[in-house]
Protein backbone atom coordinates (compact mmCIF):
# COMPACT_ATOMS: atom_id res chain seq x y z
CA UNK A 1 0.00 0.00 0.00
CA UNK A 2 1.37 3.36 -0.82
CA UNK A 3 0.86 6.06 1.93
CA UNK A 4 -1.35 8.64 -0.62
CA UNK A 5 -4.44 5.64 -0.11
CA UNK A 6 -7.20 6.53 2.29
CA UNK A 7 -7.45 3.68 4.43
CA UNK A 8 -11.15 4.30 5.00
CA UNK A 9 -13.28 4.51 1.95
CA UNK A 10 -14.52 7.65 0.48
CA UNK A 11 -18.22 8.93 2.03
CA UNK A 12 -20.23 11.68 0.87
CA UNK A 13 -19.49 15.31 2.44
CA UNK A 14 -21.38 16.47 5.10
CA UNK A 15 -23.90 19.38 3.81
CA UNK A 16 -22.43 22.76 4.53
CA UNK A 17 -23.40 24.73 7.43
CA UNK A 18 -25.16 26.82 5.08
CA UNK A 19 -27.35 24.31 4.11
CA UNK A 20 -28.11 22.70 7.26
CA UNK A 21 -29.10 26.16 8.60
CA UNK A 22 -31.60 26.95 5.85
CA UNK A 23 -33.56 23.32 6.03
CA UNK A 24 -33.42 22.25 9.61
CA UNK A 25 -35.31 18.89 9.24
CA UNK A 26 -33.42 17.71 6.31
CA UNK A 27 -30.72 15.70 6.88
CA UNK A 28 -28.53 13.43 5.20
CA UNK A 29 -30.06 10.57 7.51
CA UNK A 30 -33.26 9.83 6.83
CA UNK A 31 -33.18 7.86 10.37
CA UNK A 32 -32.91 11.16 12.42
CA UNK A 33 -35.62 12.78 10.27
CA UNK A 34 -38.49 10.04 12.05
CA UNK A 35 -39.87 11.24 15.54
CA UNK A 36 -38.71 8.72 17.84
CA UNK A 37 -42.13 6.81 18.61
CA UNK A 38 -41.96 5.39 14.99
CA UNK A 39 -38.31 4.68 14.56
CA UNK A 40 -37.19 1.51 14.80
CA UNK A 41 -33.66 -0.07 15.89
CA UNK A 42 -32.79 -3.08 14.07
CA UNK A 43 -32.87 -6.78 16.17
CA UNK A 44 -35.31 -4.81 18.75
CA UNK A 45 -37.74 -7.67 20.43
CA UNK A 46 -41.46 -7.06 19.43
CA UNK A 47 -43.30 -4.47 22.22
CA UNK A 48 -45.17 -6.67 24.57
CA UNK A 49 -48.25 -6.25 25.73
CA UNK A 50 -49.56 -6.56 29.69
CA UNK A 51 -52.36 -9.27 29.23
CA UNK A 52 -55.44 -8.30 31.41
CA UNK A 53 -55.68 -9.43 35.11
CA UNK A 54 -57.79 -11.79 35.95
CA UNK A 55 -58.64 -13.28 39.54
CA UNK A 56 -57.45 -17.33 39.53
CA UNK A 57 -60.44 -19.48 38.84
CA UNK A 58 -58.71 -23.11 39.31
CA UNK A 59 -55.29 -22.29 40.24
CA UNK A 60 -52.17 -19.59 39.53
CA UNK A 61 -48.36 -20.44 39.07
CA UNK A 62 -46.26 -18.96 41.72
CA UNK A 63 -42.30 -18.83 42.02
CA UNK A 64 -42.64 -22.02 39.26
CA UNK A 65 -44.95 -24.03 41.21
CA UNK A 66 -48.70 -24.69 40.64
CA UNK A 67 -50.84 -23.69 43.73
CA UNK A 68 -54.21 -25.43 43.38
CA UNK A 69 -56.97 -23.23 45.24
CA UNK A 70 -59.59 -25.15 47.35
CA UNK A 71 -63.14 -23.91 47.62
CA UNK A 72 -63.82 -25.08 51.68
CA UNK A 73 -67.41 -24.07 53.17
CA UNK A 74 -66.96 -23.34 56.76
CA UNK A 75 -69.87 -24.46 58.60
CA UNK A 76 -70.67 -22.70 62.09
CA UNK A 77 -71.12 -25.44 64.81
CA UNK A 78 -72.98 -24.64 67.73
CA UNK A 79 -73.47 -26.96 70.72
CA UNK A 80 -76.29 -29.01 69.65
CA UNK A 81 -75.70 -31.78 67.13
CA UNK A 82 -75.63 -30.82 63.57
CA UNK A 83 -76.72 -32.19 60.23
CA UNK A 84 -74.07 -32.15 57.58
CA UNK A 85 -72.43 -34.42 55.11
CA UNK A 86 -68.46 -35.81 55.90
CA UNK A 87 -66.40 -34.96 53.40
CA UNK A 88 -64.27 -38.51 54.53
CA UNK A 89 -66.99 -40.84 53.91
CA UNK A 90 -69.47 -38.46 51.87
CA UNK A 91 -72.77 -39.79 54.22
CA UNK A 92 -75.57 -37.31 55.63
CA UNK A 93 -75.17 -37.71 58.94
CA UNK A 94 -75.83 -36.20 62.74
CA UNK A 95 -72.79 -35.25 64.06
CA UNK A 96 -71.65 -37.03 67.44
CA UNK A 97 -71.06 -34.89 70.53
CA UNK A 98 -68.13 -35.27 72.78
CA UNK A 99 -68.04 -32.54 75.15
CA UNK A 100 -64.10 -31.57 76.97
CA UNK A 101 -62.67 -28.96 78.98
CA UNK A 102 -62.21 -25.85 77.86
CA UNK A 103 -61.09 -22.29 78.56
CA UNK A 104 -64.26 -21.54 80.57
CA UNK A 105 -64.06 -24.50 82.53
CA UNK A 106 -61.27 -23.04 83.79
CA UNK A 107 -62.19 -19.59 84.55
CA UNK A 108 -65.57 -20.94 86.44
CA UNK A 109 -63.52 -23.66 88.16
CA UNK A 110 -61.05 -20.91 89.54
CA UNK A 111 -64.06 -18.73 90.10
CA UNK A 112 -65.74 -21.31 92.31
CA UNK A 113 -62.33 -22.28 94.38
CA UNK A 114 -62.19 -18.31 95.74
CA UNK A 115 -66.52 -18.35 97.15
CA UNK A 116 -66.07 -22.11 97.70
CA UNK A 117 -63.59 -24.77 97.59
CA UNK A 118 -65.56 -27.91 97.77
CA UNK A 119 -67.66 -26.85 94.44
CA UNK A 120 -64.29 -26.10 92.72
CA UNK A 121 -64.69 -29.33 90.20
CA UNK A 122 -68.82 -28.60 89.69
CA UNK A 123 -67.94 -26.91 86.28
CA UNK A 124 -66.46 -30.04 84.80
CA UNK A 125 -69.67 -31.61 85.08
CA UNK A 126 -71.82 -28.72 84.12
CA UNK A 127 -72.11 -29.07 79.77
CA UNK A 128 -73.10 -25.64 79.33
CA UNK A 129 -69.13 -24.71 80.63
CA UNK A 130 -67.48 -26.96 78.37
CA UNK A 131 -66.44 -27.34 75.08
CA UNK A 132 -68.00 -29.61 72.24
CA UNK A 133 -66.75 -31.60 69.52
CA UNK A 134 -68.15 -32.69 66.56
CA UNK A 135 -67.47 -36.18 64.92
CA UNK A 136 -69.08 -38.14 62.24
CA UNK A 137 -70.02 -41.33 63.53
CA UNK A 138 -69.37 -43.72 60.82
CA UNK A 139 -65.78 -42.99 60.27
CA UNK A 140 -65.02 -40.55 63.51
CA UNK A 141 -63.83 -37.66 61.59
CA UNK A 142 -63.19 -34.59 63.39
CA UNK A 143 -66.04 -31.58 62.14
CA UNK A 144 -64.59 -28.61 64.59
CA UNK A 145 -64.44 -28.32 67.93
CA UNK A 146 -67.55 -25.24 69.60
CA UNK A 147 -65.68 -23.68 71.97
CA UNK A 148 -66.86 -22.14 74.80
CA UNK A 149 -64.78 -18.73 75.49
Amino acid sequence: MSDTTPIYPSASAPPCYTEAEAHPLASTSKEVAKPLATRVVKDSPPPYDYPAQRPPTSGYQRFGRRVDLVTVNVIELGPDSAYLQCPCCGNFVYTDLEYRTGALTCLASTLCFFFCVVCTCLPCFVRDCLDVDHQCPRCNYHFGTFKRL
